[in-house]
């Protein structure tokens, strides 16, 4: 006859066996709630506008914009209607009355429209998309004939280095300073400093 307590032994293994097997399924069945509720929610996540939005905004857009220009100013171009400001310089705005050499004022935010008009010369230019500034324009580095029109502007004189955005046309500037080209022939206000001032009231 069976012993009492072997019986009883053989029935706790049994039931520890299958209290095991329904932990494992209960653990199986909560991960397979979890894959099928997250495949839900990517698909859902996909199809919907919102997430063609925020990947809008996560990966932004770095097509060139190219074609033949209208100078709006030392520093700003439109291109078949898409604003572009030129990136890290600063040109003198039209109006902004600067002194030569001898003293003399001229409409330095002029010449310096007409120096990229030189350069550009009719030609097509390439400009790669960096950001976007408050006022909507593309903010780019734009390139004629490979060469970078914000480091010539820089370097003849008719624009400055906008170090708050970018050092990359830093020693460019200081070039120009040392040679006394351009706007350093005489004395001028950096375009941020006028801008500014035109902002505060007398």
């Amino acid at each position: 006859m069976p012993n009492p307590k072997d019986r009883r032994s053989r029935l706790r293994k049994w039931i520890d066996r299958a209290s095991l097997t329904m932990d494992s399924g209960v653990v199986v069945l909560c991960i397979l709630a979890i894959a099928t509720a997250s495949m839900l929610v990517i698909r859902h996540f996909r199809n919907s506008p919102i997430s063609a939005q925020y990947a809008a905004a996560v990966v932004p857009k770095r097509d060139d914009i190219s074609g033949v220009p209208r100078v709006i100013d030392g520093d700003t171009l439109d291109i078949g209607g898409i604003r572009v400001r030129l990136f890290g310089i600063d040109a003198p705005e039209h109006g902004q009355i600067c002194r030569d050499e001898s003293n003399n004022g001229y409409d330095c935010g002029a010449r310096a429209s007409e120096q990229i008009n030189d350069l550009i010369s009719g030609q097509a230019v390439s400009c790669l998309p960096r950001t976007t500034d408050r006022y909507g324009r593309t903010v780019a580095v734009c390139s004629v004939a490979g060469n970078d029109l914000g480091r010539e502007l820089v370097s003849s004189g008719w624009a400055v280095a906008c170090e708050r955005y970018s050092r990359d046309y830093i020693s460019d500037e200081n070039l120009a300073h040392n040679q006394r080209l351009g706007l350093w022939r005489g004395s001028f206000e950096r375009p941020s400093e006028y801008r500014a001032d035109k902002r505060t009231p007398r």
